[in-house]
């Protein structure tokens, strides 16, 4: 059922990203049936246990993997810059004429 919707979705779209988990939690075959394209995150991983991963995932039936490894980037951190005063005041006179109807 899952393969047939995510067969569906592909025809619709020009692209699909299928987040399949850990490799050892799924079927490969299946997901290379529908994504026949994969992109192995090794993230902390050594070299050679994300190559051989990489080798499974062909194997199973991929056209190409992707390998990225290392750790993410660092993501910055900056505060939400607060709202403008003209929105504040276009939001304190639309709640204060919804709420003075009631």
């Amino acid at each position: 059922m899952l393969w047939g919707a995510l067969g569906a979705l592909k025809q619709s779209y020009d692209h699909l990203v299928i987040d399949a988990g850990s490799q050892s939690d799924i079927a490969l075959a299946p997901v290379a049936a529908t994504a026949p394209y994969a992109v192995l995150v090794g993230g902390e991983t050594p070299a050679n246990a994300v190559a051989a991963l990489a080798g499974q995932l062909q194997s199973a039936g991929f056209a190409e993997v992707v390998l990225t490894a290392g750790p993410p980037p660092a993501l910055e951190l900056r505060p939400l810059n607060p709202p403008h005063d003209s929105a504040r005041r276009a939001w304190r006179d639309l709640s204060t004429r919804y709420f003075a109807r009631r």
